[in-house]
């Protein structure tokens, strides 16, 4: 009986000191393209239960969550930069997130389906949220529209293939750029160390809308591209969200969106039926924004840039707007209308008071005098008899 008991207490100690031993030495993974090894530990089995944790707001992000320096950089450098077409004017304007020296976590992102192009991204590896995203808008009035993808959710679990480890990659050559490799339970911390490092991962945002009020906020919206549904799929891409609160997504920016629909309708029955839109993120002026679940910035500001460069393309009749709301749920209808301005005044707001900078640059809607378009905010049925 009592050599019966020792070797259970053997046993235990052995297994106690395998708990220890697991959760105290570092798990070395293969050198990457960086040129060095990912050192992981106990902060990986941290990260993984916050990431699947109910949403919570943190005032900085996790240990273990900010990407190894260098490593997201060196990702993006080896992907595809050249989809200018989305820009008028000079491709890819500049950050308003104040990146300096030689080291850029600013990453252009050319978002591909059934390839083909369908908009540009510049994302930000840092904050695991997009800058901006560029977008040329076709809309006819009455042409067939596509619906709401029913497995959205699905949608929103790829991952964006180019800014995963070099080993990921090889492991998924046929799946690519955006990928539906979703891991079991057991493999997620996989994924999230493999692949989450430079980006946003959908259970980042799992269970904010019902606890916090948070959710996946497209920047280029998918109702205004759900006349070509590819274009209409491709959005729902966490390279083309941001945290956003779920009031204001579904109340006065929504109602923003609809009029720029209406216009894109507008402006269709033109010779130059293109609509140039820019819609991005802004930090805080202190930069002390808050990160959901540790890990995904939840930023201050959403914003809109309009352009369209007039009837025959060249300037007659041409106009342009800035708009600016705050990422808050009490975010009104009357805060965006007064934060509609011409695009010089949305520039100094955007860049700073000083600023030569245009989000527009090189174009049509850059020179001086270019008129402004400001539309008075309509409820939601008031939008629906018309689009």
């Amino acid at each position: 009986m009592y050599e019966h008991k020792g070797k259970l207490f053997a046993l235990g100690f052995l297994g106690a000191a395998a708990v220890l031993v697991y959760v105290w030495v570092p798990r070395i993974h293969p050198i990457e393209e960086g040129g060095e090894a990912d050192v992981y530990s106990a902060e990986d089995d941290l990260a993984e239960s916050r990431s699947k944790a109910k949403c919570s707001l943190h005032d900085k992000p996790d240990i273990g969550q900010v990407p190894i320096t260098g490593t997201c950089s060196k990702r993006c450098s080896k992907m595809k930069h050249d989809c200018g077409k989305f820009f008028v004017g000079e491709p890819w304007p500049p950050s308003s997130y104040g990146n300096s020296g030689s080291r850029s976590d600013s990453c252009q992102i050319c978002q591909i389906q059934g390839n083909e192009y369908r908009f540009a991204t510049l994302y930000n590896t840092k904050y695991r949220i997009p800058e901006y995203t560029a977008a040329v808008i076709q809309r006819e009035k009455g042409a067939k529209q596509s619906e709401r993808p029913k497995d959205d959710y699905v949608l929103w679990k790829r991952v964006q293939l180019g800014l995963c480890s070099e080993n990921f990659r090889e492991k998924h050559p046929k799946c690519k750029p955006l990928c539906d490799v979703s891991m079991p339970w057991g493999f997620y911390n996989t994924l999230l160390r493999q692949c989450g490092a430079c980006q946003a991962l959908s259970g980042d945002l799992d269970g904010c809308s019902e606890k916090i009020g948070v959710e996946r906020g497209h920047l280029d919206p998918s109702q205004i591209n759900n006349q070509d549904e590819a274009t209409m799929n491709a959005t729902f891409s966490m390279i083309n969200m941001a945290p956003q609160a779920n009031l204001f997504n579904g109340g006065p920016w929504n109602l923003l969106e609809g009029e720029i629909m209406l216009l894109a309708q507008e402006v269709f029955k033109n010779k130059n039926k293109y609509l140039y839109i820019i819609t991005g993120t802004k930090m805080s002026e202190n930069k002390h924004d808050k990160w959901v679940k540790g890990r995904v910035l939840f930023p201050k500001y959403f914003w809109k840039a309009v352009c369209y460069t007039g009837k025959d393309g060249a300037g007659t009749g041409a106009f342009g707007m800035g708009v600016y709301g705050l990422n808050d749920n009490n975010t009104k209808k009357k805060d965006l209308e007064s934060n509609m301005s011409s695009l010089p005044a949305f520039n100094k707001w955007l860049y700073g008071a000083n600023t030569k900078k245009h989000i527009f640059q090189g174009s049509v809607c850059a020179e001086d005098g270019i008129q402004v378009w400001k539309p008075k905010l309509r409820e939601a049925n008031e939008l629906d008899d018309e689009l």
